[in-house]
Parts: structure tokens; sequence; C-alpha cells
């Protein structure tokens, strides 16, 4: 049998490591960049994207770069393939979708390895605009998070464009 003293111990470990875990989630949700700038159609914003090596590729989003197409020339068929494919529920939920990511973790969890994204359109491109392509908790936090912050700053054709 233990020692009620033993179990004071190690419960007082747990909640000084969950309370640790905390601030380093508060600490790097508070550092995430601003969504804002995204907000303004004619400005370019250089990004930094980090390949699969985690080696730094500089790419720039927005008119800058001579490969973008802005919203109004994107074919409609294209964009309602995408929201088709990528994300049925993109236009009634607000940058997250909760249902698809329980899903995913569940298909996840019975595979025994992540196999289901459950991401939508919004956290790929807050993913893909600031984040790095690691599966980690942490980073889906981030996404959540940024996704919110897109989704109530920008418009969904303005979500779409930066996709």
């Amino acid at each position: 049998m233990r020692s009620p003293s033993r179990f004071r111990t190690i419960l007082a470990a747990l909640a000084v490591l969950a309370l640790v875990l905390a601030v380093w989630i508060g600490v790097s949700i508070l550092t995430l960049p601003s969504v804002t700038p995204l907000a303004n159609p004619r400005v370019s914003i250089a990004i930094t994207v980090k390949d699969w090596e985690r080696k730094d590729h500089p790419f720039v989003v927005g008119p800058g770069n001579p490969r973008w197409t802005p919203y109004g020339a994107l074919p409609p068929a294209l964009k309602k393939a995408v929201v088709a494919s990528e994300d049925a529920n993109f236009y009634s939920h607000e940058g997250v979708d909760y249902e698809a990511i329980r899903e995913a973790i569940k298909t996840d969890w019975r595979k025994g390895k992540f196999v289901r994204g459950g991401s939508t359109i919004t956290q790929q491109a807050a993913k893909n605009l600031f984040l790095t392509r690691e599966k980690t908790l942490i980073r889906k936090v981030k996404e959540i998070v940024l996704a919110r912050r897109m989704d109530d700053a920008l418009s969904k054709s303005r979500i779409l464009e930066l996709y």
C-alpha cells in the first residue's frame, strides 16, 4: 500500500506539470502572429515556409507573387470543387469544424497513427501561412487559434483566395 505522503507528492508533481504545460501553451498562443495584415488583398506578405526537412524557403503571398491568382479570377467550378473536397462545411463554421476534428481523433486512435486530419480550409491556410508541417498537439492548438482569428478578420472569399 502506498503512503499518503507519496500520493500527495505524485499529485503535486502532476499539478506542477499541468501548470507548466498550461503556461507553455498560453505563451505559445500569445506569441502567434497577427492575421490582420491578411485582410488587405492588395498587400503581399513575405512568409518563410519550412519543408519536411525543416529547411526555410521564402515565399510571397499576394499580388507580389507572379503566380498569384486573385479570388475573382478563380473559376467558380474550382472554388466549388475545393470546398466540396476539402471542407464541405466551409461556409457554415467559424474556421474550425469540431465535429470533423472529433471524427479524425477517433479514426487516428483506432488506427494508432495520424491518418485523418479533420482540418478545415481555414486551418490549412493558417498552417501553411504561419506554422510548420509537424504533427503535434501544440501545432494543432495554434492552428485552431489562428483559424478562429482568420475567420473573425477575413471574409470566406479571402480565406479561399489565400488557401
